[in-house]
């Protein structure tokens, strides 16, 4: 946010001014965190779907949630708008208010200045795709 770009300009060979970006699967990146979070503090896995339009409002990621135990969840807020489309597993999210279990195809929209997490409720991970708008 300091520079003013999305967090796929980190990533991108040349910066695109087009109105249409196209990224391929074999062309995502994967993180092991977002740039608000601190080695180690959470636990899941990220694939940037997006990492060519320097200049964009929403930052689009396919997400693995590992599975864990309550008292091991890491709770997090930041500026923005968050909104979650589950693909496969069972998810808990938790904020301060509130604990819900999403099942695939179930999505949540939260405010992420409100202190949130989520872990898998299986034995695996469970896969989603999530749309972060940092605000301004």
């Amino acid at each position: 946010r300091a520079f003013n770009v999305g967090m796929a300009a980190f990533f991108e060979n040349e910066p695109s001014g087009k109105a249409v970006s196209v990224t391929r699967s074999g062309e995502r990146t994967r993180l092991r965190r977002r740039p608000h979070h601190h080695e180690g503090e959470v636990d899941y896995i990220y694939e940037a779907l997006e990492t060519r339009k320097p200049y964009k409002h929403m930052e689009p990621f396919f997400v693995e949630f590992m599975p864990m135990e309550t008292a091991d969840m890491v709770f997090t807020s930041h500026e923005g708008e968050e909104f979650l489309f589950l693909l496969e597993g069972k998810l808990e999210f938790r904020s301060g208010e509130r604990v819900e279990v999403l099942h695939p195809g179930d999505s949540i929209y939260f405010e992420s200045e409100h202190s949130h997490s989520f872990r898998s409720l299986d034995r695996s991970s469970s896969k989603a795709v999530v749309v972060v708008w940092a605000g301004k």
